[in-house]
């Protein structure tokens, strides 16, 4: 996510130490996920029978929360989502060795020169625009594979430029059919402020598909913007909003799929 200020990252815990309270004097400020009585999305402490029932093997949610990390800067939410994909593909198998590290933010837009990430990703940005569109962030993803040499993983895009009924029932296919496989991953280019009550959007945001509840209709989103927020869950169709709401520095967002291709 792009933020006026940077934000560093926050680790993953679980423990839930405690909350905060608007400063005295202060107008209180919005609810965090949308009003009161009507939230836009759930927070997964407050919605886990999903991820309890046996029936739901979440193969996706497993490999990628084992890794899930922050951004490291206001500008690198792209650098963090990737960084975990990276790592559920090629550091969540039985056969690591003891030198086989993880993939850290830092080395991996260090290491990786496609899309002119590392610029984009830095104040001052890449001919003076920071921040991933839907297809630089392919762009991006492709570059990790290839100098990581991840040579059975493929890219495909897919956007949304109606928010109608055709175009929720194709997301729902897409998202069905990753939540089923173990060979796929799926990162979102969304407007986060369509999903939360951030007041100072519109921003484009990336962050990987953590699992899909097709009975409930509702996407899991481990969101990287750890500062502020943590893993929730959104209605499909309030998911489409987002991924269709255009920005005029990015666009349309859109999902970017990952699908091993070797057997």
């Amino acid at each position: 996510m792009i933020r006026q200020i940077v934000s560093a990252g926050v680790i993953f815990s679980l423990v839930l130490a405690g909350t905060a309270g608007a400063a005295p004097g202060c107008g209180a400020p919005p609810p965090k996920y949308g009003p009161a009585g009507a939230p836009y999305a759930v927070p997964l402490w407050q919605s886990h029978e999903y991820l309890q029932a046996a029936r739901n093997p979440a193969p996706d949610f497993w490999k990628l929360i084992t890794h899930y990390v922050g951004q490291d800067g206001s500008l690198s939410c792209s650098v963090a989502a990737v960084t975990m994909v990276l790592n559920a593909i090629a550091r969540t198998r039985e056969d690591l060795r003891a030198s086989d590290a993880n993939f850290q933010q830092a080395g991996v837009v260090e290491k990786v020169k496609a899309a002119h990430w590392k610029e984009r990703v830095t104040a001052g940005g890449w001919n003076g625009r920071v921040g991933l569109t839907l297809a630089e962030l392919e762009e991006a993803v492709r570059g990790a594979l290839a100098t990581y040499g991840i040579t059975d993983w493929t890219t495909s895009l897919r956007s949304f430029p109606a928010a109608d009924a055709a175009a929720l029932s194709e997301l729902r296919s897409i998202l069905s059919a990753n939540e089923a496989s173990d060979r796929d991953f799926v990162l979102l280019h969304f407007l986060q402020d369509g999903l939360t009550a951030d007041p100072g959007g519109p921003y484009a945001h990336i962050s990987p598909v953590g699992a899909y509840d097709n009975a409930s209709d509702r996407v899991l989103v481990l969101d990287v913007d750890r500062e502020y927020y943590e893993p929730y869950w959104v209605g499909l169709d309030r998911l489409l909003i987002a991924l269709n709401t255009p920005t005029a520095a990015y666009g349309r967002g859109g999902l970017l799929i990952l699908r091993r291709t070797a057997r």
